[in-house]
């Protein structure tokens, strides 16, 4: 770091380079890295990683044996932090795409999702959300989901995971959602067998969550005012998890129980 930088100067240099970023972080080994592996490793050119190698030098983030470098103890810290910040960044900006969604009483600090996986519909695949919904049903030993809507590829995975999962299910849905699926001959179906199955589902009068609890994945659905898919947000995180199931046991405690010929033709 050069005396009139600074440190934000120095923030600024690394991350406003991928390259940089790249190289220091090829350089956090237990071995010395020669220049020409770095150059083949890399892809770059000879020039941008001479260029770059007597910038991150010249700041102690790296030392060099001759022809080979390796990152210091400051160059190594200042990449684990840069790459956690970049991390959180680009989290913040994928979670800045479905926050308008996200239920109004979810009241846990946004850093904690920081670490979430958020699957968004695409031009090429506008359902994905849902697909991935479908997915996260499967293979679990407990599944509790309390959802405003239904979608017959997300109800579908909920039946086979109670059926041909042996999963402890419990689903909650509002009237509105009941009365979607009794219409609907082959989700009635998918709902007897789910109840046959030892699954519980329970009716309530009306809630805005689209929430599931998959073992210990929160899942949060997120759609938009008309109703559409606008992304779905797992997270392992306590503080999430927690409210997801405090909410999903206040929609069960409201609601009531349905027996399995309440789906019958």
């Amino acid at each position: 770091m050069t005396d009139s930088e600074g440190a934000f100067g120095s923030l600024v240099f690394l991350a406003r380079s991928p390259n940089r970023i790249a190289v220091l972080d090829a350089l956090a080994t237990e071995e010395p890295v020669d220049r020409r592996d770095l150059v083949d490793d890399l892809g770059l050119s000879r020039v941008t990683v001479t260029r770059i190698i007597n910038a991150l030098e010249s700041r102690g983030w790296i030392t060099s044996e001759g022809a080979a470098y390796q990152a210091t103890p400051v160059g190594e810290v200042i990449l684990e932090e840069v790459q956690s910040l970049l991390d959180t960044f680009e989290s913040m900006e994928r979670l800045s795409l479905v926050r308008p969604w996200l239920p109004a009483d979810f009241d846990v600090d946004l850093r904690r999702l920081t670490d979430a996986r958020i699957t968004l519909p695409t031009w090429s695949d506008s359902v994905a959300p849902v697909r991935r919904a479908a997915e996260v049903c499967r293979g679990v030993d407990e599944l509790r989901v309390c959802a405003s809507g239904v979608a017959p590829d997300v109800i579908q995975g909920i039946r086979d995971a109670a059926v041909e999962d042996d999963t402890d299910v419990e689903v909650v849905l509002t009237t509105d959602a009941i009365e979607v699926v009794r219409d609907d001959p082959t989700m009635r179906t998918w709902f007897r067998d789910l109840v046959a199955s030892d699954g519980r589902v329970y009716e309530h009068p009306g809630h805005p969550y689209l929430i599931g609890l998959c073992d210990r994945i929160a899942v949060i659905g997120i759609n938009d005012g008309d109703g559409m898919p606008r992304g779905l947000v797992e997270s392992t995180d306590t503080a999430v998890y927690e409210w997801a199931r405090s909410t999903t046991d206040r929609c069960r405690e409201e609601a009531k129980p349905i027996r399995g010929d309440a789906f019958s033709a």
